[in-house]
């Protein structure tokens, strides 16, 4: 993949298929403004496509499999994972951002926090994220809306990072707050300029000892359902940015399958 490419948008055909050619697209996960830019592209090319993918299928995300992993276990509040102090600060983080009353989120597993801390860090301008508003654009485009993965595969993801694990990348993020706001925002910097090589290169770097979990595995797992729907109808796909580029890359693992990738500028 030429380095000098770069959008987030990627045509991907094969010519094992009589289908035309399908449609990857990198999101952020993020109800900031910005994000939204290309809105109005995107819907022309999902407008050729007949079956819409995010991750895992929209309304899958409010499932009560999803829903308990966000929550801490029966007994455990968020309180007492962290010492007075830490919860202290949390608490003022909270409202530094005019974020919503901590005590409302006292059941809520810290890895959840800290996403939460992320997207609150960024612009809210829309009501919905990203993936979410494309996936009811699909809709209205009676397209069949699906997900790259299950709910199994996204829950066995979950269950390798453990309270414990999460407790202390909370608590990572409170000790350097500044840090990691700066990080955020850089994080953000980068996906608007759409260098996917250098969306990967920096967002691996937060996902430490968990990289083959969080991204290797899960890319190989997409790649492979992108190409199996791709050969039965013209896919449009959308997934963290972060999925696209690298060595185990969406993009180079559907290459490997034989498929030609062009990139999209918008």
């Amino acid at each position: 993949l030429k380095k000098s490419k770069k959008t987030l948008l990627w045509e991907i055909s094969s010519a094992d298929t009589a289908e035309e050619a399908s449609y990857l697209f990198g999101t952020m996960h993020v109800n900031d403004q910005r994000a939204f830019r290309h809105l109005e592209s995107l819907e022309k090319y999902m407008a050729y496509c007949n079956q819409f993918a995010t991750e895992i299928k929209i309304e899958e995300v409010a499932s009560v499999e999803l829903i308990d992993k966000m929550r801490l276990p029966e007994g455990v509040l968020l309180e007492h994972l962290l010492k007075q102090k830490e919860y202290n600060r949390l608490t003022m983080i909270f409202k530094s951002l005019r974020a919503p009353d901590l005590r409302l989120f006292n059941k809520t597993a810290p890895i959840q926090i800290i996403s939460l801390l992320s997207n609150i860090i960024l612009g809210q301008e829309q009501k919905e994220v990203l993936d979410v508003t494309l996936s009811n654009v699909a809709e209205s485009l009676n397209m069949q809306v699906v997900g790259l993965e299950s709910i199994e595969d996204h829950l066995n993801v979950l269950n390798t990072i453990n309270i414990q694990e999460q407790v202390k990348m909370l608590k990572a993020v409170l000790k350097n707050f500044k840090k990691y706001k700066s990080y955020t925002n850089k994080m953000a910097e980068i996906y608007y300029s759409e260098d996917i090589q250098k969306i990967y290169k920096t967002g691996r770097k937060s996902t430490g000892k968990f990289t083959k979990v969080l991204l290797k595995n899960r890319n190989e797992t997409m790649a492979d359902s992108f190409h199996k729907k791709m050969q039965r109808s013209r896919l449009f796909a959308a997934i963290g940015a972060g999925h696209l580029g690298g060595k185990y890359g969406m993009l180079r693992l559907l290459k490997l399958k034989g498929n030609t990738v062009r990139p999209i500028l918008l």
